[in-house]
Parts: structure tokens; C-alpha cells; sequence
């Protein structure tokens, strides 16, 4: 029987131009399943698009802390080609949310043959069973973070927030001087996690980054 989730599209499409690419995510766009869209709202919440100035960037005592916790894991790094591993981690990691796309080929190619961009992936291993994975656009002065899933149940662990960190040290080691890393609010929700990173601009919608203070508290 076909896995239902392991379902991706092999249709080429064009590469876009990464500085293109670049120039849409400067002026607040961002990757919404394969595309980029301009996005404003999110219901009645008003869009906070986000990136890290990586020269500013200093490790959080509280993400020092998940690090530390997850030093015993095997983190793998290559090349975009999404295993069925992959796609049963991504169903079960959002049956967590209210809202559930329907498989993982929605949001990401099957492979960087048949991507727009270059997507480097990240595994997470505990012994030989993978628990988290993240999957990073590659470009000419930034990485963009596309998606990360975790199993549920270890929460505790932190897992979204590792598999950030190790896309920024990454975005670092290959000299790249921005890492976004998508829409927040302005208002209280879900994704406040993401304000709580050294080193924050936020795109004000006048076509111009400004820092944005950390949100303080764990993580």
C-alpha cells in the first residue's frame, strides 16, 4: 500500500534567480507552502515578518540550555531529498496543530532536482531513530527557514528551537549575514517563540528593517 503521506510531485520547475529571491524576502515576503507571498494578516493578527542580523546573534542562557539538552543527539546536514521517514514524522508532528496540511509535498519538493531553490535539510537523530528535522533555503547572503517538525511528545526537549540554532550556526559557518525566520505577530500567539533570538530586525511595512528587542522569557 502507498504510504499517503510520502506523496510528492516530480514536475521540474524553474530555479529562481536567489538574488530575486533575496530582494522578495527584504521587503517582507515570505515562503508560504512552495511559494512566496506577500502576507499581511493571519486572521485577525497583523504579520510581523522577522530576520536575524547573524553579526548580532549571541546564544540566549535559556538556549544554551537546549543545546546542553540535546548534545547527545546526531545531527545530519545535506542535500534536499525527503525520505518516507521524513513524511511520517511531518503527519505526526502536525496532527499537534489545529491546522493540518494535508502532506508533506504541499509545502516542500521532493528533492533540490525538482525545487525553485537549494534546500538543505536537517536530521535529527536520537541513536538511529530521527525525531526532528528542518529544511533551509540556500542563498546568496541569507538562509530562509522553511519548516521544522519534531515527534510529539518531547516537547520538553525543545526541539524546534534546536533545530534553529543549528540553522543559524550553519547560516554562520557558511557566511551568510541573514537568517530569516518567517512571520511572528504583533500580537501575542503561537509563534512568539521566534522573538526570542539576539540579533532581530523586523520588516515595518515602509520597506525598512529596524531592530526589534527580544522577547524575554525561556527561550
Amino acid at each position: 500500500m502507498q504510504n499517503e503521506n510520502f506523496v510528492f510531485g516530480k514536475n521540474r520547475v524553474p530555479r529562481i534567480d536567489p538574488n530575486k529571491y533575496e530582494d522578495k524576502l527584504a521587503t517582507g515576503h515570505q515562503r508560504v507552502l512552495k511559494h512566496l507571498a506577500l502576507q499581511r494578516k493571519i486572521g485577525r493578527l497583523t504579520c510581523l515578518p522577522l530576520r536575524i542580523r547573524l553579526s548580532e546573534f549571541r546564544l540566549s542562557k535559556s538556549q544554551r540550555r537546549v543545546l546542553m539538552t540535546n548534545s547527545g543527539l546526531r545531527v545530519s546536514i545535506g542535500p534536499m531529498e525527503v525520505t518516507e521517514a521524513e513524511a511520517d514524522l511531518f503527519a505526526k508532528h502536525y496532527t499537534r496543530l489545529s491546522y493540518k496540511p494535508s502532506r508533506m509535498g504541499d509545502w516542500l519538493p521532493f528533492s533540490n532536482e525538482f525545487s525553485a531553490t537549494e534546500i538543505h535539510k536537517f536530521l535529527i537523530f536520537d541513536d538511529d531513530k530521527l525525531i526532528a528535522a528542518s529544511y533551509l533555503d540556500i542563498l546568496v547572503h541569507s538562509t530562509n527557514s522553511i519548516c521544522g517538525i519534531f515527534e510529539p511528545g518531547l516537547e520538553k526537549r525543545s526541539l524546534g528551537i534546536f533545530t534553529i540554532l543549528k540553522e543559524i550556526e550553519y547560516s554562520l559557518a557558511i557566511g551568510k549575514k541573514f537568517y530569516y525566520i518567517g512571520y511572528s505577530c504583533e500580537e501575542k500567539s503561537t509563534f512568539d517563540y521566534k522573538k526570542r533570538f539576539h540579533g532581530l530586525e523586523r520588516y515595518d511595512w515602509n520597506g525598512n528593517w529596524v531592530p526589534y528587542p527580544r522577547l524575554l522569557g525561556d527561550l
